[in-house]
């Protein structure tokens, strides 16, 4: 989800990393010799968490389903048609943002809502500082959106699953934060006062009617289309992730139907966060065997689990963080709330920003919209730090 370049580097630093910490971690003795006793020798392969490794890549191969099927323009456009002004076209794209990432995610939400948005009010004539103000905005309703359920953030869903909450813990600790974040966005939507507002350029109508109505002509559920697929595995997961049914069989199945029915969707999988996922766990094994290393972190993360593991994961990216931290720590809200918080961060090393401003970077007012990002981030992040501090997690 950062751009490739950043991919392949952070992938690289990764792998030397766990070649590096092999040295220093040395096989346990065996004693009881069986004929998987070879694979048993490395201990890399005794720490690896299974489990929260098949849930996180059964999600990621139900986004790829789910980008490849068609579904949310067919959900999409047909408000879109509706819009007349360029407000009324500008708080759609922010509440299309917050409402995709509710349910999808973050990265789906950005990587399918942006190119909408400089395909429609990107192209209206002396608007820029809607356009940028509305690109801020998606940003983050995409960032915001994505608190209330476990499942829609990598790093908050490993937690949910280390921590063996249920979802009603889980909407105990987001829902707080995602309803301030709801009385955040609303005026912003609708209080801008910069520009007049105009009515959309004919080009602009004449567009979203268009594809309103080759949407229309195409058949969305029919046969060869992902959205059956992906609503099955998708109750399948849900059923796994209450415990309902083993997720190495909905993991199994997935994998098995898409190999052999759906190549396309293979092909989209994101095979570089996969494998960050795989590097990830692979260290974190054995660096929690390493010794010294754990007595080394306790002192200065007990006690302050949400503080240091936000400035961590300015450092290090939320999942890296929240998957070493959880074994150290036994507060799993506190570390949940440090993923939220480091996700509205506007200086953290988050895909979003990136993202962002390399759409942004051969455009006009490029300054303006950094500052604007800035701007609202740190004022959603005041309001989180608070609710944190409020609430005895911070």
């Amino acid at each position: 989800m950062i751009r490739r370049n950043h991919k392949k580097w952070l992938l690289f630093l990764l792998a030397g990393l766990f070649l590096l910490s092999c040295f220093f971690v040395s096989p346990e003795k065996i004693t009881n010799q069986t004929s998987f006793s070879f694979f048993l020798q490395f201990p890399f392969i005794r720490y690896f968490p299974f489990e929260s490794f098949l849930y996180l890549a059964t999600l990621l191969i139900l986004s790829s389903y789910l980008m490849e099927t068609r579904i949310l323009f067919y959900l999409s456009y047909p408000l879109l048609r509706l819009c007349k002004s360029k407000r009324g076209l500008h708080a759609c794209l922010v509440l299309i943002s917050f409402f995709v990432s509710l349910f999808f995610g973050t990265g789906i939400s950005l990587y399918y809502t942006l190119p909408l948005c400089n395909a429609t009010l990107g192209r209206e004539e002396n608007s820029p500082f809607l356009f940028i103000h509305c690109f801020c905005l998606q940003i983050l309703a995409a960032e915001l959106g994505s608190i209330l359920l476990p499942y829609t953030a990598l790093s908050d869903f490993y937690l949910f699953l280390h921590f063996n909450y249920s979802l009603l813990e889980y909407f105990r600790i987001s829902f707080l934060f995602f309803l301030f974040s709801i009385l955040f966005l609303l005026p912003y939507v609708f209080c801008f006062k910069k520009e007049k507002n105009q009515t959309l350029s004919p080009g602009t109508l004449e567009r979203l009617q268009n594809s309103y109505f080759t949407l229309k002509k195409e058949k969305i559920l029919g046969k060869g289309n992902c959205f059956y697929p992906f609503c099955f595995f998708g109750i399948l997961f849900f059923l796994s992730c209450i415990k309902w049914i083993p997720i190495p069989l909905c993991f199994a199945l997935t994998l098995i139907y898409t190999i052999f029915f759906r190549r396309r969707v293979i092909a989209r999988l994101d095979y570089d966060l996969l494998s960050l996922i795989v590097l990830v766990f692979l260290i974190r094994g054995n660096l929690l065997h390493l010794r010294g290393f754990s007595e080394f972190l306790l002192p200065f993360i007990q006690g302050r689990e949400a503080s240091r593991a936000l400035i961590l994961s300015e450092i290090f990216t939320r999942l890296p963080v929240s998957v070493f931290l959880a074994d150290l720590s036994t507060k799993g809200r506190q570390l949940i709330i440090a993923s939220i918080l480091s996700a509205i961060h506007p200086l953290a090393l988050n895909y979003s920003g990136i993202i962002t401003h390399s759409m942004l970077k051969n455009k006009e007012h490029t300054k303006v919209f950094v500052l604007h990002y800035i701007f609202l981030h740190l004022q959603m992040l005041l309001l989180f730090v608070f609710l944190a501090f409020f609430t005895g997690n911070l």
